[in-house]
C-alpha cells in the first residue's frame, strides 16, 4: 500500500486492488485494473483569471476519461514567451502567452512534489498490473484527448517515464 500526502489529513492511497483520492465531501475510486495513463497535464489559464497556470496531476482510464488526482501542482516560474527565439526565460511574460514547453526544466518538474507523487503513482499501478497490464499496454497519459471545451486550455503533457510533449489542443 502506498499512501501520499497531499495537504493535512488529506491521503492518496494506493492499495492492490484501488486508488483513493479524497475530495471535499466523498472519496473518488478508481480500480487499479482500470487504470491507463498516470501523469501530468499542463493547464494555461488566460490573462485576468485567478487560477494558477502549471502541471497538474491525473490518471486516465481505460475508457479515457480523467481524473485529476489533488490540488498538487508545479508552476516552472519564469516563462519564455512564445516565440522567443533567445529563450531567455522572464518573470514578466503575460499570463497565458508563455511557452510551457520551453520554460519547463524537465529536472525540475520530475523532482518537484507533483511530479514525484505521478511517478510514484506510476511506478506503483506498473507493479501491480504487470507487464500486460493497461498502464503499460496503452500508457494513455502520452497521447491525452483534449476537448475544446476544456477550460482551463490544456496545451502539454508530461509522462513519468520522462516523455513530454505538446498536446492536439497546444500545437
Amino acid at each position: 500500500m502506498l499512501i501520499f500526502s497531499t495537504s493535512f489529513l488529506r491521503c492518496v492511497t494506493l492499495t492492490d486492488t484501488e486508488l483513493r483520492v479524497p475530495r471535499y465531501h466523498k472519496t473518488l475510486v478508481m480500480p487499479t485494473v482500470e487504470m491507463a495513463g498516470v501523469g501530468l497535464l499542463y493547464h494555461k489559464e488566460k490573462y485576468g483569471r485567478r487560477a494558477p497556470s502549471g502541471w497538474f496531476v491525473y490518471a486516465w482510464r481505460v475508457d479515457d476519461s480523467k481524473e485529476k488526482l489533488a490540488p498538487l501542482f508545479y508552476n516552472p516560474g519564469k516563462l519564455v514567451e512564445v516565440g522567443d527565439e533567445t529563450g531567455r526565460a522572464s518573470r514578466f511574460v503575460k499570463k497565458g502567452s508563455g511557452d510551457e514547453i520551453r520554460s519547463t526544466n524537465p529536472a525540475l518538474l520530475a523532482s518537484s512534489r507533483a511530479g514525484r507523487v505521478a511517478r510514484q503513482l506510476y511506478d506503483g499501478v506498473l507493479a501491480i498490473q504487470g507487464p500486460l497490464g493497461n498502464l503499460s499496454r496503452l500508457q494513455m497519459q502520452r497521447h491525452p484527448e483534449v476537448s475544446a471545451s476544456d477550460a482551463p486550455e490544456t496545451t502539454a503533457y508530461w509522462s513519468p517515464d520522462g516523455e513530454m510533449g505538446r498536446t492536439a489542443s497546444g500545437t
